[in-house]
């Protein structure tokens, strides 16, 4: 039985794709310029910004691995991280130390973000001498992290202490019958391709389980 806001279903198999979300900056102004200059994916939407300066908030794996990205599209990439370093693997920040394009600003965070229609500056402010800068850029790109959207799931399949929903094979989650696919799940790259494929494994595998449970 599958209780939801549009009643409730009886199913032999349940497939899970909830998917989730970047987490925000929470920073005043970026929900305003969403798809205005701040962005959540550089293979998505890094085409944009071709020969602009774009910031890049987060210097984790995720972070670093864009500014990489977009270093080869956009002509400046300042990696802004919080913590006093860059908290990626030591072969990204190689990698990004030794690009010419990528200006790394680490115990920082950004304050706030100004502009007009579009994305114009940013205000940073260092966590150490509590001085504020004020950055000219075209863009911003959030990497902090992401959210699947699993609360609802607490108690009803496994999760990890992210919330990500944890699978054997074939998108099966331990609930017999329950299967999980996209951005919801465990190891996810966060890309529609692997979603799509996903999807097919998860609805191959749920027509396998009814067949088998008749």
């Amino acid at each position: 039985m599958i209780k939801t806001t549009a009643g409730k279903y009886r199913a032999r198999a349940v497939i899970i794709a909830s998917g989730g979300q970047s987490k925000r900056l929470g920073t005043p102004r970026e929900e305003e310029f969403k798809g205005k200059g701040v962005a959540y994916c550089a293979m998505c939407e890094g085409s944009q910004f071709k020969h602009k300066i774009v910031a890049v908030a987060g210097g984790g794996d995720s972070g670093v691995t864009e500014a990489l990205y977009l270093s080869k599209i956009a002509s400046k990439v300042i990696v802004i991280e919080i913590l006093p370093h860059l908290n990626c693997k030591l072969l990204l920040q190689k990698r990004a130390q030794e690009n010419p394009s990528i200006q790394i600003i680490c115990n920082s965070r950004i304050e706030s973000i100004l502009g007009d229609s579009h994305v114009r500056a940013i205000q940073l402010r260092n966590l150490e001498s509590n001085t504020s800068t004020h950055l000219t850029l075209d863009g911003v790109f959030v990497h902090v992290g992401w959210e699947p959207q699993s609360t609802y799931l607490q108690g009803v399949v496994p999760l990890d202490t992210q919330g990500f929903i944890i699978l054997k094979k074939s998108m099966e989650t331990e609930r017999s019958g329950v299967f999980a696919a996209g951005d919801v799940r465990q190891g996810s790259l966060k890309q529609i391709s692997q979603a799509i494929g996903d999807g097919t494994t998860a609805a191959i595998a749920a027509q396998k389980y009814i067949r088998e449970s008749i």
